[in-house]
């Protein structure tokens, strides 16, 4: 990255955005599809299992919430709790009621 750390580095790959990439979604960038693109010659199977981690995130918070667990910190590259299903990867988050924080680094 070139200046101060404010600056998105667009020639270097971001794990972040790498994951958004095999959750099928827009905030990425050539370089991080190019990079995942090489990824699945090996593991062609990367949109699914990201798929299903994410699944198994909303799995989670329901069980969480039936027992009535209210507060969730989300450590992620996300920016809600959400769970696969549209054409982005994506369906309207899984927590509406509860309190949720989301504790991230920016920018991607």
């Amino acid at each position: 990255m070139a200046g101060t750390s404010d600056e998105i580095d667009t020639t270097r790959p971001s794990i972040a955005r790498a994951y958004d990439v095999v959750l099928r979604g827009n905030d990425n960038f050539e370089v991080d599809r190019a990079f995942v693109a090489e990824i699945a010659k090996v593991i062609p199977e990367i949109y699914d299992v990201a798929t299903y981690n994410r699944l198994l995130l909303g799995r989670g918070v329901r069980f969480m919430l039936g027992q009535g667990i209210t507060q969730f910190l989300d450590l992620g590259v996300s920016d809600r709790l959400i769970e696969p299903g549209n054409d982005q990867g994506i369906e309207p988050p899984v927590v509406t009621g509860p309190f949720g924080v989301d504790a991230e680094y920016l920018p991607l």
